[in-house]
């Protein structure tokens, strides 16, 4: 593990060590994050590794980290994350990716016991919910995502799998899993009904919406084999907004800002993030579905230096750009267009593509 710090002009210091990022054990990072896990304001840095060593640092905020891992973190062969706040309470929460049998037995090795969720208890310390949440049963998992597929205002959790060894012959065509929220701290695993069980050699996974139709999309890159891109078609009526951020240079996207969204009586929240879901990531902006909300009552968006923008009874179903210091715009018609454009970049670095269609509900 290596941090490299920004030191401007396109130049970078190797600053690991004085940073304090040091581990008692040899690292295999694979999917390292950026995410203000004690809301704090400032950047903590969650690191997901293979054979157990998945660590996290709590920023000191002067340039120096510390290691707050402890017995907590039990994933056993960390691949894939995904960071967000899946029961609504205003933290950040951590899905790791691991290896679960079906059969029990560990041909290779390697763990077996699956998945991890970690939820945040406020402070920028976590309690493993894997088992009371439902989510441990992935296969082979790699890229993941918190995503809201059914725009009824919970996040939900999408991992693509695979292992093409001689010796984990069980993991040649483990299907894609999605797990849907139920909206109380659980969630069902649902990818066969919905269409999205891909039982290619998954590593790489974004969600997005492509066609801009008014629901997030999934693209997913298997290893050796075309990509795929599973389009979600959602039965008319739910509700959505599409909130993207403008900053100040040199971070003009917003990095790190946070975007509160309050719609039938819940207020959910997401943080702008350059994201890792293990090679891919999600485009830069926030997706909230509001269920049959028409409106919502209060967008708020904190930026990174503090300062606080506003907006009162949106209207739903619409891009909203909120740019530092200056007047938000609405009614933005360029969603497709957005998605179109990221899935040219996406086609371009998989050379084929396949299409599937799901109905994410």
């Amino acid at each position: 593990m290596r941090l490299w710090r920004n030191d401007g002009n396109f130049h970078f210091t190797e600053v690991t060590t004085a940073a304090g990022l040091t581990t008692p054990v040899q690292s295999n990072s694979f999917t390292p994050n950026f995410a203000d896990v004690n809301n704090d304001g400032w950047p903590d840095l969650l690191v997901t590794g293979d054979f157990g060593t998945t660590q996290y640092y709590l920023n000191n905020r002067n340039g120096t980290f510390t290691r707050a891992t402890n017995a907590v973190i039990t994933d056993e062969n960390g691949m894939g994350a995904a960071i967000g706040d899946f029961d609504n309470d205003g933290d950040l929460d951590w899905f790791v990716s691991s290896i679960w049998s079906a059969t029990g037995v560990s041909a290779g090795g390697w763990g077996i016991t699956g998945n991890r969720l970690y939820r945040n208890r406020g402070d920028g310390t976590f309690d493993d919910v894997t088992e009371i949440a439902g989510v441990r049963h992935g296969y082979w998992g790699w890229g993941s995502v918190f995503a809201d597929l059914n725009n009824d205002g919970m996040l939900d959790i999408f991992h693509v799998n695979g292992f093409p060894s001689e010796s984990a012959v069980e993991f040649h065509e483990d299907p894609a899993r999605l797990f849907v929220s139920n909206g109380d701290g659980t969630f069902t695993q649902r990818a066969e009904e919905l269409g999205v069980a891909d039982t290619g050699q998954g590593r790489g996974v974004t969600c997005f919406d492509y066609d801009g139709d008014g629901d997030l999309d999934l693209f997913l890159t298997n290893m050796t084999a075309p990509g795929r891109l599973y389009r979600n078609d959602l039965p008319p009526g739910t509700k959505f907004l599409w909130v993207r951020l403008t900053g100040n240079a040199p971070n003009t996207q917003a990095i790190g800002a946070r975007i509160f969204v309050t719609a039938n009586g819940v207020t959910q929240m997401r943080e702008l993030r350059a994201a890792s879901n293990f090679v891919s990531q999600d485009p830069v902006g926030a997706w909230f579905g509001l269920g049959g909300a028409s409106t919502a009552p209060l967008v708020r968006v904190v930026f990174p230096d503090g300062t606080e923008q506003r907006l009162e009874n949106v209207a739903a179903n619409q891009t909203v750009v909120v740019g530092e210091g200056r007047p938000a715009q609405v009614d933005v018609p360029t969603l497709g267009g957005l998605g179109l454009a990221l899935l040219g970049v996406l086609i371009a670095a998989s050379a084929i593509f396949l299409i599937g269609r799901g109905r994410i509900a």
